[in-house]
C-alpha cells in the first residue's frame, strides 16, 4: 500500500497555494490520503527536474511521480520575466512566454532573438532525450510514474508513462 509519494516536475504539478490559497490541484488532492513531498516547480527545464530528483532519496518514498516538460525549455538561472513571481521565480526560457511579453529588458530581447535566429530544435530535442535517460538511470530500481502533459513528438524510455495531450491519454502506464 502507498503512504509516501515523491512529485517532481513542472507547473503540471506544482502547488498553486502559493498563489492562490484555495487552489487544489491533483496533488493537493492526493496528500488527502498520501504523505506527499512535492518539489515541482511551474516553468521549469528538465534540467531543473533532474536537480529536483537529486535533492531526494527516492528509497524513502514508495512512489515517484515525475511530470516532464517542454524539450524546448532553455535552462537559464534568473528569469528576467518572472524571478518576482512566487510561483514563476525559478522558471526557465520558452519562447511563448517571452514572445507574449512586451518587455523591453535586455534579456528578454536577447532570449526572443535566440530562439528566432540560432536555437536549433533537434539540439534540444538531443539533449532533452539524454537528460530523459539520466532520470530513467536516477529511477531505476524506484517505483515511478511518469507523466508528460506535453506532446515533444520524442519516444520516453520508460516503462510506466503517460503523456496526456488535450485531454486524452497518448502514452502507456501500469503502476
Amino acid at each position: 500500500m502507498l503512504k509516501k509519494l515523491l512529485i517532481c516536475g513542472d507547473s503540471f504539478a506544482a502547488d498553486y497555494r502559493v498563489i492562490n490559497p484555495d487552489a487544489c490541484g491533483w496533488p493537493n488532492l492526493l496528500s488527502a490520503g498520501y504523505q506527499v513531498t512535492n518539489s515541482a516547480q511551474a516553468g521549469i527545464s528538465e534540467y531543473k527536474i533532474i536537480q529536483q530528483l537529486k535533492k531526494h532519496d527516492l528509497s524513502d518514498y514508495d512512489l515517484s511521480i515525475i511530470v516532464h516538460t517542454s524539450a524546448h525549455r532553455v535552462h537559464i538561472r534568473h528569469h528576467p520575466l518572472h524571478k518576482q513571481s512566487p510561483l514563476h521565480h525559478n522558471c526557465d526560457l520558452i519562447y511563448s512566454d517571452l514572445a507574449a511579453s512586451d518587455s523591453a529588458d535586455p534579456v528578454v530581447q536577447t532570449a526572443l532573438r535566440y530562439y528566432e535566429q540560432i536555437y536549433d530544435r533537434d539540439y534540444y530535442l538531443d539533449l532533452y532525450k539524454m537528460m530523459l535517460s539520466t532520470i530513467n538511470r536516477w529511477c531505476d530500481g524506484h517505483r515511478t510514474l511518469h507523466l508528460c502533459f506535453l506532446d515533444n513528438q520524442c519516444d520516453y524510455p520508460y516503462s510506466e508513462f503517460l503523456i496526456i495531450v488535450t485531454g486524452k491519454q497518448i502514452g502507456r502506464a501500469h503502476v
